[in-house]
């Protein structure tokens, strides 16, 4: 499963019949992030959202929110 790792012949692939698929990322300690990468494959996401939280007890803070995918590499921004 590649999600951070920066080996792109592996990934994580969510299960086509649950359109409530979700993937966590724990960075193991506080970290500044400024920008996420995601490199989409051919079942790219339509309607997807970017989430970071600063710990386990927080409410996280919805960084992005798409309806209109369209696949390819995106980076997003953050604004930390």
């Amino acid at each position: 499963m590649n999600t951070k790792n920066k080996i792109t012949d592996t990934y994580w692939e969510a299960n086509n019949k649950d359109k409530n698929q979700w993937l966590l990322i724990d960075l193991g300690s506080t970290h500044k992030v400024d920008q996420i990468k995601i490199n989409w494959g051919e079942n790219y996401a339509i309607a997807y959202k970017v989430i970071l939280f600063k710990d386990q007890n927080n409410q996280g803070n919805t960084i992005f929110f798409s309806t209109k995918g369209i696949g390819g590499t995106q980076l997003i921004e953050t604004g930390n």
